[in-house]
């Protein structure tokens, strides 16, 4: 019973806020829907705008991880190959 008491309070509230603003609220229903609907087309837009700077970057990046990487991968094959030493008797 509270919490139908609070929701009714908080929206005649935001009720009377939205109406003193002079906001309709089938046009901010309508934004939502259409923010929703066009959400996918702009996050596709930003990610288009990113593509250029992540291949000149991947120019850099990639020959650099790639050594790095074959770097890493000789220093392991090199460890297994060098017998541990005996151990030292008293």
């Amino acid at each position: 019973m509270r919490l139908l008491l609070q929701v009714l309070v908080a929206s005649f509230v935001v009720g009377v806020l939205l109406s003193w603003l002079d906001i309709d609220p089938v046009r901010l229903l309508s934004g939502a829907w259409n923010a929703v609907i066009n959400a996918p087309e702009a996050v596709f837009g930003a990610l288009a705008g990113l593509i250029p700077y992540i291949l000149t970057g991947a120019v850099v990046v990639v020959p650099i991880v790639a050594i790095s990487t074959v770097l890493k991968l000789m220093q392991r094959k090199n460890r297994r190959q060098i017998p541990p030493p005996p151990p030292q008797q008293p």
